[in-house]
């Protein structure tokens, strides 16, 4: 991530940027990315598993489920189970 943070971009598009790390970086990978949203870089962070520190690091969450977007929650409002009621809801 340094070395992409040296470029100074204005979106950072992280691909499970804790994926295989320990719990430790995982922290702080997390407080990285919330101090560059912090400072106005736009961070879009793709995760296939849920957790807790993820829903405190979003100021929106959208919900994809076999290429579509079933919905978009604000931060805020986000919890586990408006999120999970999202990825497994039926649309048509």
């Amino acid at each position: 991530m340094a070395k992409w943070l040296q470029a100074a971009p204005r979106v950072l598009l992280l691909d499970e940027p804790t994926k295989g790390v320990d719990v430790g970086a995982k922290w702080e990978i997390h407080d990285l990315i919330r101090r560059q949203a912090d400072q106005g870089m736009g961070c879009l962070v793709v995760i296939e598993r849920l957790a807790a520190r993820c829903l405190a690091l979003a100021d929106r969450i959208v919900v994809l489920r076999e290429g579509r977007v079933q919905g978009e929650i604000r931060g805020a409002a986000a919890d586990e189970e408006s999120v999970m009621r999202l990825a497994t809801a039926v649309r048509h």
